[in-house]
Order: C-alpha cells, then sequence, then structure tokens
C-alpha cells in the first residue's frame, strides 16, 4: 500500500506533456507579503533515452530569452491571471552554441527569471506552472508541474 501511494505521489508530480521531461517548479517562501516576490527554481530531469536540447540559461546564460523559452503562467481559480505588468518578451534568434543538451539520467536546476512584476500581485492564492519551449526543432511546449502561491497583506 505505501508503495501504491509512493507510485501514485511519483506520476502526479511529473510534469504534463513534457514527453522525455519531468520539470518540476518549485516556489520559496510559498507565502508573500504584497510588495514582494517569490524566487521560483525549475527543474528539469531528462527521464527519456536519449538527450533533450534546450536553451541554456545555467549560470545566467541566455538570460534575455529565459522569459520566451521558460515562460512563468499564473492562474487563480482554474483561470489564467493576467492582471499583473509584465515585460515584452522577444523570443529573438538563437545560435547552436545557446543550447545545452541534457544527457539521459541527468537533472539541472536554475532560478527562474519572469517576465511577469510578481511585486504587483493583489493579494488571494496562485497557481504557477513553466510553459517550456525546446529547441526549434525539437518539437512544442510542454508545461511544468504546479507551484502554489498566496500573498498576504
Amino acid at each position: 500500500m505505501i508503495a501504491a501511494a509512493a507510485a501514485a505521489h511519483a506520476e502526479a508530480s511529473q510534469s504534463q506533456n513534457c514527453a522525455g521531461l519531468d520539470a518540476v517548479l518549485g516556489a520559496a517562501p510559498s507565502r508573500v507579503r504584497v510588495g514582494s516576490s517569490p524566487v521560483f527554481t525549475l527543474t528539469l530531469k531528462n527521464i527519456s533515452g536519449k538527450a533533450q536540447r534546450l536553451l541554456d540559461v545555467r549560470n545566467g546564460r541566455r538570460g534575455d530569452l529565459q522569459y520566451s523559452y521558460y515562460q512563468l503562467i499564473l492562474e487563480q481559480n482554474g483561470r489564467s491571471f493576467d492582471e499583473v505588468p509584465a515585460f515584452v518578451a522577444d523570443p529573438g534568434p538563437i545560435a547552436e552554441d545557446d543550447l545545452f543538451a541534457l544527457p539521459p539520467n541527468a537533472q539541472v536546476q536554475f532560478l527562474l527569471r519572469t517576465q511577469l512584476v510578481l511585486e504587483a500581485l493583489p493579494t488571494g492564492r496562485y497557481d504557477t506552472h513553466v510553459r517550456i519551449r525546446f529547441a526549434p526543432d525539437a518539437g512544442g511546449p510542454c508545461q511544468s508541474t504546479s507551484a502554489s502561491v498566496e500573498v498576504v497583506k
């Protein structure tokens, strides 16, 4: 019974629509005061048998493109929440050396920069996830797991 519960938890924690990639979003702290912002981390683990090509934002690389390739999405009460200021995010051109290959069974974690001005969020509870775009030739976007954030007075 414990093994079945652990397996169900592992399955539920996997990212949605990310073939071969487990994408887990974390937020700390999960409760913040109005005017402040949580810090988001994104952990990507290659669960496929082949390397996954991703935009390289490790160690601050290509932060100008992070907004477009790792886009933070806000939802409230199951609906998209767009009532917060945001920077314009232009996908821009990428070169081969802007990408890295995440080998099978390897993982990478990085701080997520966002185009959203999270300090402007009103009080409330928000669910967040990341829309991940792969290298241009690697298929459509996928979605990370969700992380909840509560903004209080």
